[in-house]
């Protein structure tokens, strides 16, 4: 995403949770089936249709592949 939209990753992450952005900013993505939170009993993640407008230094729309996700700067 950094080359279609100019998205720094923030900080760490690994491949089941990053955090694209900054500290005035950011856009959390996770893996399917991960759960949110340490309970036991928080619900698993899943897929569903989203689209997220975000401000930033270079405009453009990134369509995640295989996925029902659409992310648009401007």
């Amino acid at each position: 995403m950094k080359k279609a939209l100019g998205l720094e990753q923030y900080r760490g992450g690994d491949d089941n949770f990053r955090a694209l952005g900054d500290e005035h900013g950011l856009l959390l993505v996770i893996i399917r089936g991960r759960r949110w939170g340490y309970e036991e009993k928080a619900p698993p993640t899943g897929i569903f249709p989203t689209v997220a407008e975000i401000r930033g230094a270079q405009s453009g729309k990134y369509a995640v592949p295989n996925h029902p996700y659409e992310i648009s700067v401007k």
